[in-house]
């Protein structure tokens, strides 16, 4: 009897598993199928089926055909960026026996979230050509926690030029969480951004901008990386490294000192901030104190110590 209750009970779970699969399957159907405004196209090519194989080992074609379809593109990648995963989604992943639905099924299932990423690539392929979009995907950063926030985030690093200052408002808002802010400055540091440029006269008002988030937790070393991107004159070199030798960072203490040895001209006062860091509580960056003063003024390890 009982053998036939767990048969029967097994039965039903697999008749709500199909009416489940069935459920999400005309779900995607329709939105997958329904008619709406047609998508711009290239050589009888959508767009989606561009942007899905530039994921093929040689892009080079797909990504020619994007950047044909230009600034057209702009509304469809932002409407697909905009979308996160659903509740209902995250639990189906849970279920045993989606991962052994077939392939096809899981492609169709997780087919918006594809397009979400896909997006993002979009923006990197078309770069400064997206600029138009800036005011969208700025306020699509607001999303976060959610994903769309950080594509929207990456997507700005690509577009580049004057995303340089949303992107850079996000990573000074205190208010803003520390883990959006760090991918602020991430996409700061590593996107498509000509270097700022700077001069003897003339520092680019980006430093003093920058500098105090060498002392905020969490910041210091996004900040740090993003300080390197820009231009470093002798003198900024120094500026920097005589504000950086003192945060709470010994990574960041430590590329401070490599820099202020190798770029800046100031040898009096860089002497004066390395012979402090050889009392650093940190091993390292009393090492590359020591390495930076037996290159630049060796004497100081010999007779300057016993001045501390």
């Amino acid at each position: 009897m009982e053998e036939g209750n767990k048969i029967e009970n097994r039965g039903r779970r697999r008749k709500v598993l199909i009416v489940l699969a069935v459920c999400v399957l005309v779900g995607i159907g329709v939105a997958t199928f329904w008619p709406g405004e047609r998508e711009p196209e290239y050589n009888g090519k959508k767009l989606s089926e561009w942007l899905e194989l530039c994921q093929a080992p040689d892009p080079s074609t797909p990504q020619d055909a994007v950047r044909n379809i230009g600034t057209n593109a702009l509304p469809w990648l932002v409407r697909w960026l905009n979308h996160d995963t659903p509740a209902w989604k995250n639990k189906l992943r849970k279920f045993k026996f989606f991962d052994r639905a077939p392939q096809r099924l899981q492609m169709m299932i997780w087919a918006r979230e594809r397009r979400s990423w896909h997006a993002s690539e979009g923006f990197r392929i078309l770069r400064g050509i997206g600029h138009p979009a800036i005011p969208e995907l700025t306020r699509i950063i607001d999303n976060y926690p959610a994903d769309s926030s950080r594509h929207a985030i990456y997507s700005l690093g690509q577009v580049g030029g004057d995303a340089v200052w949303p992107l850079l408002e996000v990573a000074t808002n205190k208010a803003n969480a520390v883990q959006l802010r760090q991918c602020a400055f991430d996409a700061l540091a590593t996107g498509k951004f000509p270097k700022v440029e700077t001069d003897e006269e003339h520092m680019s008002p980006l430093f003093p901008i920058l500098i105090p988030y060498l002392h905020e937790k969490g910041l210091e070393q996004p900040t740090m990386r993003l300080i390197g991107h820009l231009v470093l004159t002798p003198d900024v070199a120094l500026y920097v490294s005589t504000n950086a030798v003192t945060s709470p960072s010994a990574e960041v203490r430590v590329s401070a000192i490599q820099w202020g040895a190798k770029i800046a001209t100031n040898t009096a006062q860089l002497i004066l901030e390395l012979k402090k860091c050889l009392q650093d509580s940190d091993m390292n960056v009393r090492q590359e104190a020591t390495n930076a003063l037996q290159k630049i003024a060796p004497e100081v390890l010999t007779t300057g110590v016993k001045d501390l």
